[in-house]
Formats: structure tokens, sequence, C-alpha cells
């Protein structure tokens, strides 16, 4: 499969996408007579009434569509008006200076992306139990709908198909394991609303590139509205580089061909000094633990561990500087080149050994300040 069949899935994606609605100017005023604010164009979906029953009188809630709100504009009207404000950014939860949220897990994750429902992350912005998060039971499709979706993807590359939010609380309908049936030797993504779900021959590297997808491009998905066929393109790019076969070793080439009397004598000369050097090479890297032989081989699970944790600390470096960008304040430049290296280095990383230099690298990124204000 390659990604160059993008465009052959962009028609399905406009047909049942909801295009991301352009942000339109509001007036804040409307913030003092209303204490949660729905801007022109603003979808996410709240619950209201749970939200209400919790409000102070100086707290505010606003709904802007993505990239609806001026961060440096909103926390200087709160400030003014001495008002807590939690901004709801296309999906995307902050209070403007302060905090942002991010969903704790996949199943928190997994209800914002599929219900486009922001009420735990505003609930927890306000201090509030946002209580535990509960996906609805699926259901499976009815006949009809299965095969109207399979004589789309037929002849599709990649094999994606596309439909909105279900309302919250309503049971979603569940595609993948019948797609999973009718095509198991390719790649399949759903997608409802933002969220992905995907089968695919190597299920382990399927999942592991949607959660790579969530944790780097949280911010462009979920407050910038990055476009379903952009974060497509994206979860196939890292499936097919996750089932890439290993780069080969280094081989020297072959010794030169030796014409003269003295060539049988070098020769022997050149292989004694090679096995001399491999013999004292084995002996010190036997005794260095760190290079010890019985560390270097790795088992598949030893080396999916190592790169889930390199990633999981790539993770939370990334949402601590999230955060601070997001409140309005300068991020660390020391602190997000240890955040740019982590990734360059991971996306390069082939072996267990690589990704535990990657996850120190990350590590040194978390052990310093997260802002600019704070290193001097």
């Amino acid at each position: 499969m390659r990604c160059g069949g993008i465009l052959g899935f962009v028609v399905l994606l406009l047909l049942v996408s909801a295009p991301v609605t352009a942000a339109q100017p509001f007036d804040l005023g409307e913030l003092m007579s209303h204490q949660v604010y729905r801007a022109p164009g603003a979808f996410a979906t709240l619950d209201e009434e749970r939200v209400r029953a919790v409000l102070r009188p100086n707290d505010r809630v606003l709904l802007t569509p993505f990239n609806g709100a001026d961060k440096d504009q909103l926390r200087e009207w709160a400030g003014e008006h001495d008002v807590r404000l939690v901004v709801v950014e296309g999906l995307a939860a902050y209070i403007p200076g302060r905090r942002a949220y991010r969903a704790p897990d996949r199943q928190s994750l997994r209800r914002l992306a599929l219900y486009s429902d922001v009420t735990p992350g505003v609930l927890d912005l306000l201090g509030q139990d946002s209580s535990p998060v509960i996906v609805p039971q699926a259901v499976d499709p009815s006949p009809e709908q299965v095969a109207t979706v399979v004589e789309r993807l037929r002849e599709a590359d990649p094999k994606i198909a596309t439909f909105p939010s279900p309302s919250p609380g309503r049971r979603h309908v569940d595609y993948v394991p019948t797609l999973a049936r009718e095509f198991p030797d390719d790649l399949v993504m759903v997608v409802q609303g933002r969220w992905f779900d995907v089968a695919a021959p190597d299920q382990d590297s399927a999942e592991y590139a949607r959660d790579h997808l969530f944790g780097r491009g949280y911010i462009q998905i979920f407050q910038d509205g990055a476009p379903s066929e952009t974060s497509a393109s994206l979860l196939v790019e890292r499936y097919e580089a996750l089932r890439a076969p290993p780069r080969p070793a280094f081989q020297a080439p072959p010794p030169a061909p030796v014409s003269d009397l003295w060539g049988p004598v070098r020769t022997a000369a050149l292989w004694t000094t090679l096995i001399a050097g491999a013999f004292f090479a084995l002996v010190y890297l036997a005794h260095t633990p760190e290079h010890s032989p019985a560390r270097s081989v790795h088992t598949p699970t030893e080396r999916r561990l190592a790169r889930a944790e390199a990633n999981a600390r790539i993770g939370e470096l990334g949402a601590r500087l999230l955060e601070v960008e997001t409140s309005g304040a300068e991020a660390n430049p020391a602190a997000a080149e240890r955040l740019a290296t982590a990734r360059r280095l991971f996306d390069q990383a082939q072996t267990t050994p690589g990704w535990v230099e990657v996850r120190k690298i990350a590590d040194e990124g978390m052990a310093l300040p997260a802002r600019q204000d704070e290193t001097s």
C-alpha cells in the first residue's frame, strides 16, 4: 500500500466529513451577560446544564471554532474583568495564561474525538470531578450499510471510511470488525468524528501508528482542526514505516585482488590483524556491561516496550511544553530542543538501544524548566 493513493479517497471523505467552519468575529461583551457563550461557528458538544451547575459568579465558558481565539486578547480580557475564563477552541479546552486540558488516557481521548464532547475537559479546568468517561457500547452495521461502504472501499487505497460524530450518549456503528474481514490484507481506517479506529494484518503497528498520530498531533487535530485526509496520510506513513524491514547492516567491501608475489603474505598478515583485533574487541565488549553481547539481543516484546516507553516520554514532554505555549508563556528553548531531537531520533531508531537513547534525551528535556522565565 502506498500513500500516493490518498487522492483516491478524498472524494469519499468530502462526502461524509463535516467541513471545518471558519472563525468569525464575535463580541467578548457577550461573556458579561452569558456565563456560557457559544461563538458563531463553534461546534463542540457541551453538557451546559452540568457545567452551569458548578459555575461560580466570576466563571465564564467560551466556545469558538477551530483557530477561533486570540489567546493574548482573552487573557487580558479575563484579567481586566476578574473572571476565570475557560476557552474551548475547536475541541481544545484551556484557561488562557494558565493551563490546558489534555485527555489523560485513551478512553477519554476516544470520547473527545468520537463525540466532540468537551464536557470532561471544561469540568476539569473548573476544578470539578469530570467523572469516569464511558463510551457507549457500539452496534453492528446493517447489511445495507456494510454493502454501501464495502463498494466504496473496494478500489480505494488506502481504505478509509469517514462518518460524522454520533450524538453524545448514542451508540455508534462499529464497522471495523466487518471491514477487517472484508479486507484482511489491508490497513482499514474508520473515522467517526475525529477518532480513528483501525484494523490491519499487523494490528499492533496499526494501533501504535494511530496513538502516535494523536500523541504528536494533539494540538493540530483538536485546536487547529487538521483535515481527516491529512491525519490519515500521516497514520498510513507511520504504519508503513513501522512495517518496513530494518536497514541492512554495513558490510565492508571485499579485499582487492593481489597479483604480486608478496600478495599471499600481505593477505595472511591482514587477516591475522583482523582476527586479532576482533578477538580483543570481543574480550573488551564481554567485560563492558552496557556492551555485553547478551544485552545486544532483544526480543520483539522488549523492542516494542522500549519504543512505547520512548514515545510515551516524548508525549509527556510535548504535553508539558504545549501547556506552557497554550497558556501564553514562552517555552524553554533548551527543553524544546530536546523534544525536537528526541522526535527526530525516534523516527530514525530501529533498535532497542536506539529507543532507550531517545528516552534519555526526552528525560533530559523533562528535567529542564518548561518555561523560559524559569530558567534565569
